[in-house]
């Protein structure tokens, strides 16, 4: 929400709960082992979670093999990465933000044109 000089963190239970919900109803493991072309997927795990099962932590594993998918573990981090590790988090963006911005400017790189705005 918005406060003088900014905006204010708001936590709504309620819409919370509705996103789990629709979360739980979806199966993203076609997506996560086999990203569709032109997707690359960098995906990151907190360490410390209860939700990652030694089966999802194992298939999370085999999908990494996959040319265009990495996986960081955030090791001393819980479900809540921007919570628990905040600096961890922050500067794995920042370097695939800068990695992505190098490879779309690379010459001879199909993304070397810049994008229209």
């Amino acid at each position: 929400r918005s406060v003088p000089g900014g905006v204010a963190w708001r936590f709504d239970r309620a819409v919370v709960e509705a996103l789990l919900e629709d979360d739980r109803r979806g199966d993203f493991w076609p997506v996560v082992e086999d990203p569709p072309p032109g997707v690359e997927l960098q995906l990151v795990r907190a360490g410390r979670s209860a939700f990652w099962t030694e089966a999802c932590v194992e298939r999370l594993a085999r999908a990494a093999r996959h040319p265009r998918v990495s996986v960081t573990v955030i090791a001393e981090a819980g479900h809540w990465l921007h919570v628990d590790a905040p600096e961890a988090l922050a500067e794995l963006l920042e370097r695939a933000l800068l990695e992505n911005r190098s490879r779309r400017a690379a010459p001879g790189s199909d993304r070397d044109q810049e994008e229209p705005r």
